[in-house]
C-alpha cells in the first residue's frame, strides 16, 4: 500500500510540474507575433508597425490608474530562451502599456 502512495505521489508532483511549465501567451496569439520586427525599429518609428503584433520583455516600473485604465511603464530586457527579461544591465529604453479598465 505504501509504495502506490509514493508512485502516486510522483506522477502527481510531475503532472502539476509539466503543467506549470506551459507559455504564458497561447498559441494562437504567439502564432500572429511578428518575429522579425525589434524594438529598435519600432521605437524609432512607431507609426509604422501600427497593428503589428509583438512580444518583449521587460521589467515593471511603475503603473498608474488613469480614466482608460492601467498605465504601465516598462524597461525594456531582451528575452531569454524562455521568454523572460534576462537579469543584464543592457536595455533599449523603456515603453508604455495600457490595459484597459
Amino acid at each position: 500500500m505504501r509504495v502506490k502512495f509514493s508512485v502516486w505521489s510522483i506522477a502527481l508532483v510531475a503532472l502539476i510540474f509539466v503543467a506549470g511549465c506551459a507559455p504564458v501567451i497561447s498559441k494562437p496569439l504567439r502564432d500572429q507575433v511578428d518575429k522579425n520586427i525589434a524594438f529598435r525599429e519600432v521605437f524609432k518609428d512607431p507609426d509604422a508597425h501600427k497593428g503589428s503584433v509583438v512580444v518583449w520583455a521587460g521589467v515593471i516600473i511603475e503603473a498608474k490608474n488613469t480614466q482608460e485604465g492601467t498605465l504601465i511603464e516598462i524597461l525594456q530586457r531582451q528575452a531569454d530562451f524562455f521568454g523572460a527579461p534576462e537579469e543584464a544591465d543592457t536595455t533599449e529604453g523603456r515603453f508604455l502599456a495600457l490595459y484597459p479598465s
